[in-house]
């Protein structure tokens, strides 16, 4: 199949299901907080293990799995309105609003119906049909009018203790049963009218208005939530009423279902493009490239290494990674293999080298083998004794002088020896002195270096030690 064939397919089929994610998540807002809620939890969880927290990594795998639930449970009302309207062919259609002249009837009404303390209960449909969640009763088609509405809830009509369905300007049944909701947990002034009203807008996309007996106020319940205002209170109740029935006091920001589809859609197509056709340099930015496997040689060094005790008789100091890594990735020179030998004891040790050891490992790298897999040496201790000093030697006698007695103070250093074929009879050099320039007999006092190999150090750490070297001359 040709690319530009697949990638049509491909937005096509993309471009409808973002639609429909943009517009769940625009008409049912708590989804917007469950979405929220759910990247927080994630981005949580990938710190905690990002940066392997112990405690955290542990509370993190006892309690996922309960907050999950519970996040799923609270956003369930939510998911079922999804399901009745996508059951009901209502995938792609917004919230349409009722008609701005009712507000004032109803208004009326319900003020007149809280008044006089008499129970109602009415059903505003939006796009998800009710005929199947409303039973009982009887269908009517009337003008929505405030004679009639009053008089269905008289107490002497048989009808009055059901709900009355309003779709759009017309009342299409009276005396309708609704699905109650469940008392626990619910407000205990809340009655059978209110619990019908809350069940219902749990259920589908309806607005349910009520009108409480008992207490003579105005309830207003959508998506399972239920808020009343005191009929006394004109500007409220009508604020109550415009956001029922949908309707924006601001025409600037009045709800205009085809326009804001349209957008989705636009933005939903316009999506689904850029990520058909950018997805494979997302890929290629996002994702490792192919891996090869190639070698690079490597010093070995050590540390944590007792004060007293120092390695030796290594049988190598080289060795050679086989690696895994993205063909693209460059390797540094300062790879290094580090043996860490803190708290052992001094004796012959054969260490196997692993990758914990590799040091300077770029990120992605693996390592595959050591070339060789173990190296052996040996532990052994320092020690301090004292290393005699050579006799000094001179360079530019003048040819009329000659060398008489010469002493070194002090003729021997105190040092540490960290070399196992080191003997006690081997003795320490100073660097030459030079007797330029002197032509007159006498007794000079020079201070000289001594020159001492890597494996010996001054006790006391104190650098290169200087011997003071007093020598005759005399006339030839």
């Amino acid at each position: 199949m040709k690319a530009s064939v697949i990638h049509l397919l491909d937005i096509a089929l993309c471009a409808v299901v973002l639609r429909l994610i943009f517009g769940w998540l625009f008409e049912y807002r708590r989804l917007v907080r469950l979405l929220i809620a759910i990247l927080s939890l994630l981005a949580v969880v990938y710190v905690v293990f990002r940066l392997s927290l112990p405690f955290a990594s542990l509370l993190t795998v006892v309690l996922i799995l309960p907050i999950a639930v519970i996040a799923f449970l609270s956003f369930l009302p939510e998911l079922g309105r999804i399901y009745q309207s996508a059951s009901r062919g209502n995938i792609f259609s917004f919230r349409r609003g009722s008609n701005p002249e009712l507000i004032p009837v109803l208004k009326a009404t319900l003020t007149e119906l809280a008044r006089k303390r008499k129970g109602a209960l009415l059903v505003l449909e939006r796009n998800d049909p009710v005929e199947t969640l409303v039973t009982g009763g009887e269908e009517v088609d009337a003008l929505v009018n405030k004679a009639l509405i009053v008089s269905i809830f008289d107490p002497h009509c048989p009808r009055h203790d059901g709900a009355i369905v309003l779709k759009n300007d017309r009342i299409i049944r009276m005396g309708g049963v609704l699905p109650l909701a469940t008392a626990e947990g619910a407000d205990e002034r809340y009655g059978t009218r209110h619990l019908a009203a809350i069940g219902l807008t749990e259920l589908c996309d309806a607005d349910v208005l009520v009108v409480s007996e008992e207490r003579g106020v105005i309830s207003h319940s959508r998506q399972g939530l239920i808020t009343a205002v005191d009929p006394e209170q004109s500007e409220q109740v009508e604020e109550m009423l415009n956001s029922a029935m949908g309707v924006q006091t601001d025409r600037k920001h009045r709800r205009k279902p085809g326009a804001l589809s349209l957008v989705l859609w636009i933005f939903a197509l316009g999506l689904a493009t850029l990520g058909s056709f950018s997805l494979e340099d997302i890929r290629k930015h996002f994702f490792a490239n192919p891996v090869i496997v190639t070698s690079v040689e490597t010093g070995i060094a050590f540390e944590g290494v007792a004060q007293n005790l120092f390695v030796d008789s290594q049988d190598t100091k080289q060795c050679r990674l086989t690696l895994r890594m993205p063909s693209n990735m460059i390797l540094g020179q300062n790879i290094l293999l580090v043996a860490n030998l803190a708290g052992k004891p001094p004796g012959k040790m054969i260490l196997n080298l692993n990758p914990t050891m590799v040091r300077n490992l770029p990120p992605g790298a693996e390592v595959e083998t050591f070339e060789p897999e173990r190296i052996s040496f040996v532990l052994a201790e320092a020690k301090a004794f004292d290393i005699n000093v050579e006799p000094a030697r001179f360079i530019g006698l003048d040819p009329s002088l000659v060398i008489g007695q010469s002493t070194l103070q002090p003729a021997f250093v105190r040092a540490v020896v960290r070399d196992t074929k080191w003997k006690k009879s081997n003795t320490l050099r100073l660097t030459p002195i030079s007797l330029a320039g002197i032509v007159k007999p006498g007794e000079y006092t020079f201070n000289a270096s001594v020159d001492i190999p890597g494996s010996v150090q001054a006790e006391g750490g104190t650098g290169v030690p200087v011997v003071k070297v007093t020598v005759e001359l005399l006339k030839r």
